[in-house]
């Protein structure tokens, strides 16, 4: 699977109401109800057209934009632990994406070195039990980041093509990212495979950047254990 670049919807696409609605939507007090009868009311509808028309809303995640009206309803509801992780985890996987030099599995040795690749981390495909709850879609992303996957790629263009990673790690497979005794600009991410731990060791161009790599994973990581990540 693969990371989620979103996109989303245009306000062409989604008219916003008139602006009798708005005002009726800003005196509803507590009603959230529409003509009398449980549904959208027009204080959401209000919140949404406003939302689209300041560019609020812009991190939400991709597949907001392929539900249904009633769905996209749901997902711009105000922040709730589900979307503040979600965002908060997108954020971080643009910190960890970029080139790299990545040894093989078997280590450093005189005939093998470091090769360069391009990093990043993914979410796994949708499933269908992942709203089967009824959550929103910021909930549905939150179980497909749990799925996810810390790859990597020949280059940038295989990646931006969405080629098959040449190899990947599950992210809640992670135990461990730390420097050791390596050069600062290495990072060594270990991860189970059943009862065993293996090495995931990749280098950087620089120290800073190294560091603030570790940093950005090992977040990451804590808010795939969190209660809502």
């Amino acid at each position: 699977g693969r990371s989620s670049s979103s996109s989303s919807s245009s306000s062409s696409r989604h008219p916003a109401p008139r602006m009798g609605n708005r005002l009726k939507a800003s005196q509803a007090g507590d009603d959230y109800s529409c003509d009398g009868k449980p549904g959208i009311c027009n204080r959401l509808k209000a919140q949404i057209c406003c939302g689209e028309r300041s560019g609020k809303g812009k991190g939400a995640p991709a597949v907001v934009s392929a539900q249904s009206k009633n769905e996209m309803f749901q997902a711009a509801e105000p922040p709730d632990a589900d979307r503040r992780t979600v965002e908060e985890i997108q954020m971080i996987a643009t910190r960890l994406q970029g080139p790299c030099k990545k040894y093989p599995k078997a280590g450093a040795s005189f005939m093998s070195s470091a090769k360069d690749r391009y990093i990043a981390v993914v979410a796994a495909d949708a499933k269908a039990e992942d709203v089967s709850d009824g959550g929103s879609s910021w909930s549905a992303w939150r179980h497909r980041w749990r799925r996810g996957q810390l790859a990597y790629w020949a280059d940038e263009t295989s990646f931006r093509r969405r080629e098959q990673p040449k190899g990947q790690i599950d992210l809640l497979s992670i135990t461990r990212v730390s420097c050791g005794d390596c050069s600062p600009q290495e990072v060594t991410v270990i991860h189970a495979v059943g009862e065993e731990r293996h090495n995931f060791i990749i280098t950087f161009a620089d120290g800073k950047r190294a560091e603030n790599w570790r940093h950005a994973l090992r977040r990451l990581r804590s808010l795939l254990d969190s209660r809502h990540g």
